[in-house]
């Protein structure tokens, strides 16, 4: 090589060294381990009670309160310019396979999850989020084992294991690839003695624990095994083939001699590479990042439990009950049955110029309130894409659903999805009880009729009271579901929308006496759409109540100010002055909210009115004031900068004010007392009523790090409140899917 090519090739190296500068070296400019596991986190594992049920053991509360905040950071870390691309893939794999586990999907959210911080690699260093956190928090003692909790899960792969003992919170598991039995701890009673599972064990500590749901495998374990023979022998195929022999390959062409070099190290390169390396690099992301999750989607064979159930191995299309894996030219055909029905008879209502009409109605309508510009909320669209695939009619005078039955030749699986939701009906359903992760019993506002809808992830979205409006699907065993694209609107619109609701259905009633229930239902959900954009810019005054279920009094805050002159300067910043004491709160079409009186060093606020602010309003009205104004004087108190000894000691009695309410009748429980009611039957009903003192106390940023769980303790009651939720979707592109949930306001 010449002395310039040398040069050159040194130049080039230089900038492709620059280019691929490891993601930890370079995120370590920027995030300290304290940025990354603050201490609010080693606070909240440093509660002495993670979880209050009998069998968890304390090594497990321990594994678990570092599990949640290290996969919190490590989900939080897809918002940096260096995941951006897995923070994508996230995106795209939750629009491609709808993860949510049953009955939304085969995959897990836990999974995916995992998958995507623990699996995938990025860069020459193959990188993972987790093992970045594992890189930026080695030697500081104060994190050491959130820094080792996280390389262990850098460290984790799904793999084969054979269940010899279980029980609810423990089992013991034989490695399916070799090596001895060993025990491990478990976060729910998910095995059985004699499963075969596909799962991820995690050390932390002396100690191993499965965290995330399992897939319990039905091919038998020698048909495993020798999928994994297969797998080892095709690295040894591809590793053994020199770089230089495929054609095009665009390599200089080596000597007799060079090729025969090449060769022995490559020979030698695959003997040292130990085939345990080969099969857990496959374990981990298979072929391509997509390989495991195709395999779910086609291996599905049912449930137990909400523990999804998989037949056949990868690699024997016709052991998969969904035949051959899935490739993007097969993309249409991917997925659950319910997935498949949704993208047809969304094609087929574009194809129809369903959409292009019904949004110009939506607009005509909006604009007939005096909504000027039609915004959609994301709840919104997913109720009117429903409506356009569901509800409204072609010039065939077909709706797209029945277009799918009559165009596609429909899968049993297919067909039973179209007669569901062809027996089933819009709604307008109110919250009346909810069965956690199980059901939620409603009221068909339209119609006065109880409805039990079978449900699993929208019961931890869900609140007493809220709304729901949307397609339910009649299973025809008694049973209904949520049909997928539902609008939530919380409890504090709730009445106002009902009652809107209500007038348009009689209306409708009154204009068309002959029309059937069904289309007289269907027939709202423009005029129901219109109504909520003009709601979101014409607030209503709703009725607001306790977590009691009595009527809020509206009262006269008084403050003692330290500097008059200095307040009243501020006041007048902020609101409309009366006089040189008095001002007024208007909200934008000049109504009082409230009014403002300063006397002496005493400042008075009277609430007037109650303003819901905007239906899906990103903050409350007044604190939008507050910030557009410039308010002057100190800083609100900052329970952060307190002593860890004194914000427990807050907590302690802010706890203590709530237990006092337990033995307290409440009308909301026909007189009975929290306390009676968790003891009963009803206990669902307490589950609802804690999970939303939990969502009351988190609107509130000064209660971070809260533990609500000597609630749950006191009523006997097993934790289930909102920390048991499954973490929020990462960053990325919204999907343009409409998921099986519900989708709520910020106002929820």
């Amino acid at each position: 090589m010449s002395l310039a090519g040398k040069v050159l090739t040194r130049v080039v190296f230089r900038m492709a060294s620059l280019r691929f500068e490891p993601i930890a070296s370079q995120l370590a400019k920027h995030l300290s381990p304290a940025v990354l596991f603050p201490r609010e986190m080693l606070e909240r594992i440093a509660q002495p009670e993670l979880d209050e049920s009998a069998d968890w053991t304390p090594e497990l509360r321990d594994f678990l309160g570092h599990y949640t905040e290290v996969t919190r950071a490590a989900h939080s870390l897809l918002g940096a310019p260096p995941f951006e691309r897995l923070a994508r893939l996230m995106d795209e794999l939750d629009d491609r396979y709808g993860s949510g586990g049953p009955p939304m999907s085969p995959i897990y959210d836990s999974y995916s999850v995992q998958h995507v911080t623990a699996e995938v690699p990025l860069g020459l260093a193959r990188e993972t989020p987790y093992s970045v956190l594992a890189r930026l928090t080695s030697g500081d003692g104060a994190r050491a084992r959130l820094c080792e909790l996280a390389g262990a899960l850098a460290n984790s792969h799904q793999d084969l294991y054979r269940v010899l003992r279980a029980s609810d919170v423990q089992a013991e598991l034989l490695p399916l690839r070799g090596g001895q039995a060993f025990p491990v701890q478990l976060t729910g009673p998910f095995l059985r003695t004699g499963d075969l599972i596909l799962g991820r064990v995690v050390v932390f500590g002396d100690s191993r624990f499965i965290a995330d749901s399992p897939y319990l495998l039905e091919a038998a374990e020698r048909d495993w095994l020798d999928y994994l023979d297969r797998v080892r022998q095709r690295s040894k195929v591809r590793e053994a083939v020199p770089a230089s022999s495929s054609p095009g390959s665009g390599s200089a062409k080596l000597t007799p001699k060079q090729l025969a070099r090449r060769r022995k190290q490559q020979k030698l390169a695959v003997a040292q590479r130990a085939p345990d390396e080969v099969v857990v690099a496959h374990l981990k992301c298979g072929t391509d990042e997509r390989y495991w999750p195709e395999f779910i989607m086609a291996g599905y064979a049912g449930e137990r439990n909400g523990i999804v159930r998989l037949a056949g191995v990868p690699d024997r299309p016709e052991s998969l009950p969904h035949g051959a894996r899935v490739t993007d030219s097969q993309d249409e055909e991917q997925g659950p049955p319910v997935h498949r029905v949704r993208e047809r008879a969304s094609a087929i209502a574009w194809e129809e110029g369903i959409f292009e009409r019904e949004e110009e109605a939506l607009a005509e309508a909006a604009r007939g309130l005096g909504v000027q510009q039609l915004q959609l909320h994301a709840g919104d669209e997913y109720l009117f894409e429903a409506y356009c695939t569901l509800g409204a009619r072609s010039e065939q005078g077909a709706t797209a659903l029945e277009l799918v039955a009559q165009q596609h030749e429909l899968d049993p699986d297919e067909q039973s999805v179209v007669g569901a939701i062809q027996r089933g009906r819009f709604a307008v359903l109110r919250v009346r009880h909810i069965q956690l992760d199980a059901g939620i019993d409603a009221l068909d506002v339209l119609r006065s009729l109880e409805v039990h809808i079978r449900e699993r992830s929208a019961t931890r979205q869900l609140a007493l009271g809220d709304l729901m409006l949307g397609w339910i699907c009649d299973e025809g065993n008694g049973d209904w579901t949520l049909e997928g694209g539902i609008r939530h609107v919380p409890a504090l619109a709730a009445p106002w929308v009902s009652e809107v609701a209500q007038r348009l259905w009689d209306e409708r009633g009154a204009e068309v006496p002959r029309e059937a229930p069904e289309q007289r239902a269907v027939a709202l959900v423009i005029p129901l759409l219109a109504q909520l954009q003009w709601l979101r810019e014409n607030p209503p005054l709703p009725a607001l109540n306790n977590s009691h279920g009595e009527p809020l009094q509206l009262a006269t805050a008084r403050y003692t100010v330290l500097d008059a002159a200095q307040t009243r300067a501020g006041l007048g910043n902020l609101f409309q002055a009366q006089d040189d004491n008095r001002f007024a709160w208007l909200d934008a079409t000049g109504v009082s909210l409230a009014e403002v009186e300063l006397l002496g060093s005493t400042l008075s606020v009277r609430a007037v009115r109650a303003s819901l602010g905007t239906l899906d309003g990103d903050s409350d009205a007044l604190h939008a004031r507050v910030r557009e104004g410039h308010p002057t004087g100190d800083p609100p108190l900052d329970l952060t900068s307190l002593p860890v000894e004194a914000v427990q000691q807050l907590h302690g009695l802010l706890l203590g004010q709530i237990k006092r309410n337990f033995d307290t009748p409440l009308p909301a429980f026909q007189g009975r007392t929290l306390r009676q009611v968790a003891r009963s039957n009803a206990s669902a009903d307490a589950v609802s009523w804690l999970r939303e003192q939990e969502r009351i106390l988190a609107q509130n940023p000064q209660l971070g790090g809260l533990d609500t769980r000597p609630l749950w303790q006191e009523l006997g009651l097993e934790y289930r409140g909102l920390q048991s939720d499954s973490p929020a979707p990462a960053p990325g592109r919204r999907s343009k899917r409409r998921k099986d949930t519900t989708q709520s306001d910020p106002t929820s």
